[in-house]
This record gives C-alpha cells, sequence and structure tokens, in this order.
C-alpha cells in the first residue's frame, strides 16, 4: 500500500519532472534551431535519442 506521504512525494515528483521536461524541451528546439545550420541531418536521430530516451525511462514522457 501508497502510504499518504508516498502519495505527497510522488505528486511533488510528477509535477517537478512536467516542469523539467518543458524546460528541456525548450532548451532543446531553441538548441535545435540554434545550430540547425550546422548540424547534417544524419545526426538528428542521435540528438533525440540522447535527449528523449531517458525522459521515456524515467516516465516522464508516455511512450508513443
Amino acid at each position: 500500500m501508497v502510504k499518504n506521504q508516498d502519495k505527497k512525494v510522488i505528486n511533488t515528483v510528477s509535477k517537478f519532472g512536467l516542469g523539467v521536461t518543458i524546460a528541456l524541451m525548450t532548451i532543446v528546439v531553441t538548441t535545435t534551431a540554434a545550430i540547425e545550420p550546422l548540424v547534417d541531418k544524419r545526426y538528428y536521430w542521435l540528438v533525440e535519442v540522447i535527449v528523449l530516451s531517458p525522459l521515456f525511462e524515467l516516465g516522464v514522457l508516455n511512450k508513443p
């Protein structure tokens, strides 16, 4: 069973995770737009894997 204290922690982490996710996405979009002319299109998948995979693993984002 989940105790009330644990629920509070989980809720806090969920909210924190959402905020961090939004911040990360903003950073990724901004950075991608800034370096787009410099980066070969072949490497975009690598950036996506490096940035998004940990978020999926942590359960911050739902897998499609």
